[in-house]
């Protein structure tokens, strides 16, 4: 029975609520995060269990593509192994409580410079990932009614890492 209740709750966990994440600077350089600071998704935290896991898929739109996850930490560690494979990565945070908590269903918008929309999703995690031509791109990034803007400059031979930080509005 004490069994049945852990894993219902740790199931429970990962599927509704977004990992959790405390560290004092959003805009740090560096992942401030540790395996610790997430709940778990119901199996062993090894790189056998990791590799086992379905690995969100891909998407390709034109000449970009773009990944999208990390809602619990085995996806959140599977994010943050691949990011370097594209040239940008978009993170998402809602500051509660001065604790930074990732979030999902962000909807991102990305325009180039003649402002042609080349991507237009809501985010199944706190990470997006996307591989796109060198340019200068738009962000617009918007949750519950609060929009962010942010420009950013592509190129294939550097990774941009853009952190979206969102305060919490009291309801």
């Amino acid at each position: 029975m004490l069994l049945r209740y852990l894993l219902t709750a740790t199931l429970s966990l990962c599927i509704a609520s977004p990992s959790m994440a405390e560290t004092s600077q959003a805009k740090d350089i560096d992942y401030p995060y540790s395996e610790e600071d997430f709940s778990p998704c119901g199996v062993t935290k090894t790189d056998k269990a990791i590799s086992a896991l379905p690995a969100p898929d891909e998407t390709q739109i034109g000449e970009l593509s773009y990944v999208t996850g990390g809602t619990c930490s085995d996806e959140v560690r599977f994010m943050k192994s691949i990011a370097s494979q594209f040239p940008l990565e978009i993170v998402m945070v809602e500051n509660v409580d001065n604790r930074e908590i990732y979030i999902a269903d962000v909807h991102v918008t990305i325009s180039n410079s003649q402002q042609e929309q080349l991507l237009d999703i809501v985010s199944d995690g706190p990470f997006l990932l996307v591989k796109l031509p060198d340019g200068e791109y738009q962000i617009t990034a918007n949750f519950r009614g609060i929009e962010q803007v942010k420009k950013v400059k592509i190129q294939q031979k550097k990774h941009s890492r853009v952190v979206l930080v969102w305060q919490h509005a009291e309801e």
